[in-house]
């Protein structure tokens, strides 16, 4: 089953102003929101595990929220706005690249499903959701002869932005002692259309917004009164740029996956994370390409960053034209957060974080992803429990 849909405009919709959504709009928003979640539970997966194994899953989730208070995942508003918008972005905005426009029609290239995780793999496989791109044409990685014609990803939403602790995010994919390459993870309750049980192996991205950002999205959702769903205005500029981001920041961390795989492939499951991987980078591609026209076309960019986007086009150099939307973003962002973290200062206030959170991932991403092809992080590349974060004494990154 998949999320319900959202509304683009119209009647029978009331704007969220920035004072509601700081006080009665935020519960109104965590109510619709839940709302939509929950299209899953345990108890559908009788069929496939025993009632001893969903019972002791239950007491381990039990077990978890007893001793554990406080912290992201407890707090509902930004973490679940974040985590719904991005949902109903995949299936509603076209967020991965799954449809596109040719002679005026539209083609659907792959088929996407999108589901939030029950809390077991929440909590054991550091998942918070979840999307299928189903493929018309299984897309073949020909160096191996292997091809695919599903991948399932999964993700882990975040708005923090402690250096340290997205470093501990980006590298450390499950609380479990399964083997699996470097970027992986698994799902013991996953489905789809044509499934359900587990998904033994999948890549796991860390995708973050910044608290500004997660902000911005709350005060100008709209809750349709008619059924209680939320509209985030996937198709504003705010949220092209945030799509942008979420896009950008899942191809990094894909790049560094592939830094990651071990030097012999021969083994099947490393040929199978080759070809998973490979088919997320060719979604990606596209997607940051229609994303990056798109930002250009609806002027949301600064005129000097346009005419570089559109002088890099018209000599056919389309990941050029993407590192200057990547990078005018890093510069702007880092900017407000400086700006932002001078005035907490001003007021006597602390300053959270060590960055923007989108800058914190980008960074960290290219540094371990340098790292691996220096050899610094050889011990980690191996098909092993990914189960403890790399430190950053283990590689040579280097502090902006």
């Amino acid at each position: 089953m998949r999320h319900s849909s959202e509304s683009f405009g119209g009647s029978g919709e009331r704007q969220i102003d920035a004072s509601d959504t700081r006080n009665l709009g935020r519960q109104a928003l965590a109510i619709a929101l839940e709302r939509q979640n929950g299209d899953m539970t345990m108890a559908d997966f009788g069929d496939i595990y025993s009632a001893e194994k969903i019972a002791s899953d239950e007491r381990y989730v039990r077990k978890f929220e007893k001793f554990v208070s406080g912290g992201e995942k407890n707090n509902l508003a930004p973490a679940q706005i974040f985590e719904q918008m991005f949902t109903n972005g995949v299936l509603l905005g076209n967020w991965l690249g799954n449809v596109e426009f040719e002679d005026g029609h539209t083609v659907e290239k792959f088929n996407v499903e999108a589901h939030n995780t029950l809390p077991y793999d929440d909590i054991r496989n550091k998942i918070d959701t979840f999307t299928t791109l189903s493929f018309s044409e299984p897309i073949e990685d020909e160096d191996f002869g292997t091809t695919i014609n599903k991948v399932a990803l999964g993700f882990d939403v975040t708005t923090n932005n402690s250096r340290e602790k997205l470093l501990d995010k980006i590298t450390r994919f499950y609380n479990g002692n399964q083997k699996l390459p470097f970027g992986f993870s698994q799902l013991e309750y996953y489905s789809d259309t044509d499934e359900h049980g587990p998904m033994p192996m999948l890549p796991r991205y860390t995708i973050g917004l910044s608290m500004g950002d997660i902000n911005a999205i709350a005060e100008t959702a709209k809750i349709r009164e008619r059924d209680g769903t939320v509209d985030f205005g996937l198709f504003s500029g705010k949220n092209l740029v945030n799509r942008f981001k979420i896009l950008s920041e899942i191809r990094a961390e894909n790049e560094l996956y592939q830094a990651m795989l071990p030097d012999d492939m021969d083994s099947e499951i490393v040929q199978q994370a080759n070809v998973q991987l490979f088919a997320v980078d060719q979604c990606l591609h596209d997607a940051l390409e229609v994303c990056t026209q798109e930002l250009a076309n609806r002027k949301c960019l600064p005129p000097q960053v346009i005419n570089e986007i559109e002088a890099a086009k018209k000599k056919g150099r389309g990941v050029q034209a993407r590192n200057i939307v990547q990078e005018y973003l890093l510069s702007k962002s880092q900017e407000i957060f400086d700006s932002e973290s001078k005035e907490q200062a001003a007021w006597g206030k602390d300053i959270m974080g060590d960055g923007d959170t989108f800058v914190q991932i980008i960074k960290l991403c290219n540094e371990l992803k340098d790292a691996a092809y220096a050899g610094e992080l050889d011990k980690h590349r191996a098909v092993m429990a990914h189960n403890q974060g790399i430190q950053s004494e283990e590689f040579a990154a280097q502090v902006a």
